[in-house]
């Protein structure tokens, strides 16, 4: 994934939720957002600003630019501002990058699965994306896999 790309995904996920990740937001509180968003809210702020936070708050253009998308997640020139610093921040760090990107990518999950005397046998399964791969095959129940390829594309 492309630094830009996976700036411009963590601006649109972590925008609405930003009034609540800063001092900015004018005080709304975590138990608020807990009873609308949740889940979301909690892996927002746990997976990825918390590995964030350090990085925009030790840079004023970057702590500027989070404070004025907080007061408006709306408008597309504050997030703009915002996309850009966070660009030059993962330049900055690319395992920080690296590490967002993977929370970010789905994981692709391939299973050849036989069972109960069964027989798979002259098959193929290519996966795509930029995550990760995981591929299993396994005969249980006196069963038999036979010629069968997974690939990652």
């Amino acid at each position: 994934m492309s630094l830009p790309s996976l700036a411009s995904q963590l601006t649109q996920m972590l925008a609405p939720f930003l009034p609540m990740l800063t001092a900015a937001g004018g005080g709304l509180k975590d138990g608020f957002l807990k009873k609308a968003g949740g889940d979301i809210y909690d892996f927002v702020k746990n997976q990825v600003w918390n590995r964030l936070k350090p990085k925009v708050e030790g840079n004023p253009e970057a702590n500027f630019a989070a404070r004025q998308l907080a007061r408006s997640p709306q408008s597309s020139d504050f997030q703009a501002s915002f996309r850009e610093v966070l660009t030059e921040i993962l330049e900055s760090d690319p395992q920080l990058a690296a590490d967002l990107a993977a929370i970010l990518t789905p994981e692709t999950v391939q299973r050849v699965i036989a069972e109960g005397e069964s027989l798979i046998a002259r098959s193929s399964q290519e996966a795509e994306g930029e995550g990760k791969t995981k591929q299993e095959m396994e005969a249980r129940d006196k069963s038999v896999i036979i010629d069968v390829h997974q690939k990652k594309k």
